[in-house]
């Protein structure tokens, strides 16, 4: 019986400290719904597809980022910066997205930019580079994208902020969580051939958990409730 009261003052203490823990939040996930332009590349004229980009649980600023009235861009463009997408796919993507290593510290070029423009905000989400190689992505035929996936929408309902100075892009999108309807298109860059194009309807902002961290917040959830039953239980 002590044991079990100890265990259950343990879980209270615990688990309030867990949950302040948590990254707030640890990436943000952009998912898009797109129908495509034209038959081709295993897509079909008017099929719906889906495009996900997540972004890295950390990115810092560096010397590429604009932080301006009416403008905001957050940019990864050498080896050394960190990642801005952890993940790019969804239904419209096979293969993984990798970032270009070679042939220069210069390949990888990937950004995420919102600006506002005579009352309408935009927000644009590049995962790529800008040396024409692999990116690790296919077009649902197998076909090998060259160098990007992109997208530039107006979506209705945001009002994007600006702010002079450096703001983490999953805090500041973190403000931005919900389904919007939107105008706009996404590109994909095959190795050979035309691009293929997509007109996007709509975009869903979330937050992803972290795995590990969230793991542990069920693990010991789950024990404090046995706990609990096993005292009332007892008692």
């Amino acid at each position: 019986m002590k044991n079990s009261i100890l265990w259950l003052t343990l879980c209270t203490a615990a688990l309030p400290r867990l949950a302040n823990a948590l990254p707030s939040p640890p990436s943000i996930n952009f998912s898009l719904t797109a129908t495509a332009n034209a038959t081709g590349y295993g897509y079909t004229q008017g099929g719906v597809y889906t495009f996900v980009f997540t972004t890295g649980n950390s990115f810092t600023g560096t010397g590429t980022n604009v932080f301006i009235a009416g403008s905001n861009q957050w940019s990864q463009e050498t080896v050394s910066d960190d990642r801005m997408w952890s993940t790019v796919g969804g239904t419209g993507l096979t293969g993984a997205f990798s970032d270009p290593q070679a042939p220069s510290s210069q390949t990888p070029y990937s950004y995420i930019t919102t600006f506002t423009d005579s009352g309408n905000n935009s927000l644009g989400l590049f995962a790529g580079n800008d040396s024409n190689v692999d990116i690790g992505l296919m077009a649902l035929d197998g076909a090998t994208l060259l160098s990007y996936v992109a997208t530039s929408i107006t979506v209705s309902g945001a009002s994007f902020s600006y702010t002079s100075g450096y703001t983490d892009p999953n805090d500041y999108f973190a403000n931005y969580i919900g389904g919007y309807a939107v105008i706009g298109a996404i590109e994909l860059k095959p190795m050979t051939g035309s691009n293929i194009a997509f007109t996007v309807s709509n975009i869903s902002i979330s937050a992803v958990p972290e795995p590990g961290t969230y793991a542990a917040i069920a693990g010991i959830s789950t024990l404090c409730f046995a706990v609990s039953r096993r005292r009332r239980a007892l008692a």
